[in-house]
């Protein structure tokens, strides 16, 4: 496992631990409530894509740093064992000496680890923090979006996202940065989002989807079940699995209509939200969009990949997948949010 993917992976335990750490300078403590809800901003001038670069390159430079001092440390306390072992057969005088060598490197090492072992978790969650609280206010700066906030300790519940039935066989879920806001008025959820179903070897998972997931009311009247509207890129990713119930009521080259056998599409969403979901683009790191359409609950699965679903450690951030992301966003929430 490479360090992206570390720190990738570490993100999780970070966000349930955020309570306890220093907020970063970004977020003022008159945002912050005492159940850990943060409130984005409208009036944050801080630049995102700048901003998160600079602290990536410094906590990139002070993990080589980090990596290349206890490198040495190590190579000196094996080349101290190593004389220490020697000493120790050149009779009394070599014994006193090697045991003496060993005792200092020990000690040595122990107050190392002490001192430093604080150091770079500490950088990474303050990183974390500035790179969540920037990129949030960043895609939902919009004034369509108002009283948007984030409380650090939620997550997805497996059995309310499974219940949308876009993905079948799932065995596990993985979900940070929830935010709850208004769009027009209307309540919605959207985070960060994956679901895993069982891999080939018995404890192995693979990934089913990764990416954003929008969950939003309407007004809508499904007959007989759901609609599921899947528009795909140049390669099938994250495709819906959970449609053996359906049949294609519309399929014009990446753009897929499932339901129910006879269900008229059209009536349903109107011709208009087709058409608007038929000029979706799906690029700049989107890979694949599923939405499904319930009585009452819309909910829009946005599959991304590294540019977006991974935060960016050892390479720059992409800020074009970034613009093209609040883009999607707020595309999503402009025709799912009139429904």
């Amino acid at each position: 496992m490479n360090e992206e993917e570390k720190i990738t992976n570490e993100v999780p335990d970070i966000v349930e631990e955020q309570k306890e750490e220093q907020l970063a300078p970004e977020i003022k403590e008159a945002d912050v409530k005492p159940n850990n809800i943060y409130y984005l901003r409208k009036d944050n001038e801080t630049p995102f894509i700048e901003t998160v670069e600079n602290e990536r390159k410094e906590l990139f430079k002070f993990y080589k740093k980090t990596s290349l001092r206890n490198n040495i440390i190590m190579i000196a306390a094996v080349a101290v064992f190593v004389a220490a072992f020697i000493l120790l057969t050149q009779g009394q005088w070599g014994m006193i000496t090697g045991w003496c060598l060993v005792g200092v490197s020990v000690v040595g090492m122990v107050l190392y680890h002490i001192l430093t072992r604080n150091a770079y978790p500490r950088k990474s969650k303050h990183y974390f923090n500035t790179f969540w609280t920037l990129s949030n206010e960043y895609i939902f700066n919009a004034p369509e979006f108002t009283d948007c906030h984030v409380d650090f300790n939620e997550k997805y519940q497996l059995a309310e996202t499974a219940a949308d039935r876009v993905y079948k066989d799932i065995i596990d879920i993985a979900s940070r940065n929830l935010i709850h806001g208004f769009y027009k008025e209307k309540g919605f959820v959207y985070g960060e989002l994956a679901f895993y179903k069982q891999g080939e070897k018995k404890r192995s998972k693979d990934v089913l989807f990764v990416g954003r997931h929008i969950a939003l009311s309407n007004s809508l009247v499904v007959p007989e079940g759901r609609l599921l509207v899947n528009i795909r890129g140049e390669k099938e990713f994250d495709l819906p699995t959970d449609i053996e119930d359906l049949v294609e009521l519309v399929h014009e080259d990446n753009f897929i209509i499932y339901g129910p056998e006879g269900v008229n599409a059209e009536k349903v969403l109107g011709k208009e939200t087709i058409r608007r979901l038929k000029s979706v683009k799906v690029n700049s790191g989107l890979l694949n969009v599923n939405i499904v359409f319930w009585s009452g609950r819309t909910a829009a699965y946005l599959s991304y990949d590294d540019s977006i679903a991974a935060i960016p450690f050892q390479t720059e951030i992409k800020g074009e997948a970034y613009t093209a992301l609040r883009s999607t966003v707020e595309e999503m929430f402009s025709i799912l949010g009139e429904l």
